[in-house]
């Protein structure tokens, strides 16, 4: 059970009137309750809430009640190896919280001389026909790993178990975990070929890379990167099928970054970008993998759009999806901000998702709660078949639901 500090329930009006800030609970409770209007009450649950994820770079510059409520609200955290000292203290705080270390896998630093000195002293750097390092396109201090090497990827699995061997770690959070070979300034040539690296080589050996570092660590490997993004998008999924298939049987997890938008994003997703978003977490969900929803609530939102209604519409389309309980949602950017909506006691799911009577509105009934989202660009009205509790307290029997956006309705007791 977390250890938690016990406040009161102060019920605020957003934009979509959907949010209520939540009591964190002392570790004695199970759940709590507030009455929000004379019709019913709306429960806090410590067990049936979403487990919720959140990366920090740096634990040092933040101060004890800091990394306290870092440690008291999220389940799983994604940190930097240079944070190792703080780690047994917010496992004090909170022994179930999962702590992941960051590392970049398919690139090295050339600004870590450790690291780079060795692999350039092995041949480990990829290059192309001209004999010119490779690197990545946003950053020419990130230079492509040969990671079809087998001493490559034994040497990454050691150094990544020598982090990952504390007690205080769950596993490795592997970014730049890419099923091809994407956003690189040149052509690399496979050393094992002669000739320009293909995708599909890159998939393979990627995917036995993946392999060694499970076997030598020992523990869960969670996976970002080119083809699992998110479902849609040209680096999504979809339309990496292939390649990224043999990468996710390897891996124990996936964080889709981009889930239902990026950050640059000025407009939203079709309808079916939007359902292959879904989809893909459906998918993982039903293959067992631990699952991370990355919904950025930040950065350029959609005309009109407000960081409520982005994080709430990534939060209705994770609960779409929601499965088993290894299935985390990050509204990243706006995370401390939606942490009261993530733990709402919905109860379980007692159906799968579905269109609402054919149309773009999705629905996913909870034991406790309705969920309804609307990917479209068009407004709804939509007729109840029962009254609901608004996370505002009003009871409806009939609901507007704007264009994209997602809506918690609960069950009146």
């Amino acid at each position: 059970m977390k250890q938690s500090t016990f406040f009161v329930v102060i019920v605020l009006l957003f934009s979509f009137s959907y949010f209520l800030i939540l009591p964190f609970a002392h570790a004695a409770l199970a759940s709590v309750s507030q009455e929000i209007t004379s019709y019913g009450r709306v429960a806090y649950s410590f067990d049936q809430r979403t487990l919720i994820a959140t990366k920090v770079d740096g634990l040092i510059p933040l101060t004890d009640a800091e990394r306290e409520a870092l440690a008291s609200n999220y389940d799983l955290l994604i940190t930097g190896d240079w944070n190792e000292k703080y780690l047994p203290g917010l496992h004090e705080i909170n022994p179930e919280l999962e702590i992941f270390i960051y590392r970049a896998v398919s690139q090295i630093n050339e600004r870590t001389t450790s690291e780079i000195d060795v692999a350039r002293g092995n041949g480990w750097i990829l290059k192309d026909a001209n004999g010119n390092e490779v690197n990545r396109t946003d950053n020419e201090h990130m230079k492509i790993a040969d990671i079809g090497n087998p001493e490559y990827a034994n040497w990454l699995a050691n150094r990544i178990k020598s982090k990952t061997d504390d007690p205080h770690v769950a596993g490795t959070f592997a970014d730049m975990t890419q099923a091809g070979i994407a956003r690189v300034n040149s052509q690399p040539i496979n050393p094992r070929t002669g000739q320009p690296y293909t995708n599909t080589d890159w998939s393979r050996d990627m995917a036995t890379l993946v392999r060694t570092v499970r076997q030598v660590t020992g523990k869960p490997y969670i996976a970002n990167g080119f083809g699992m993004l998110c479902g849609s998008r040209r680096e999504g999924y979809y339309a990496n099928k292939e390649l990224a298939d043999p990468v996710i049987a390897e891996v124990d997890g996936v964080l889709p970054e981009g889930f239902i938008r990026w950050s640059s994003n000025t407009y939203w997703r079709s309808v079916d970008d939007w359902k292959k978003d879904l989809e893909f977490l459906d998918m993982l969900n039903r293959m067992g993998k631990i699952t991370v929803a990355w919904t950025l609530a930040k950065g350029t939102l959609p005309t009109g759009a407000t960081k409520d209604q982005v994080a709430m519409y990534g939060y209705a389309t994770y609960l779409m999806a929601k499965s088993g309980g290894q299935a985390y949602f990050t509204a990243r950017g706006y995370d401390d901000n939606f942490l009261t909506v993530t733990k709402i006691d919905l109860g379980y799911p007692i159906e799968e998702y579905q269109s609402l009577n054919g149309g773009p509105v999705h629905k996913r009934e909870f034991s406790k709660a309705l969920v309804l989202l609307n990917p479209s660009d068009n407004s709804f009205t939509i007729t109840l078949e029962k009254s609901y509790l608004t996370l505002d307290g009003l009871k409806v029997s009939e609901i507007d639901l704007a264009a994209h956006t997602g809506l918690i309705l609960l069950k009146i007791d």
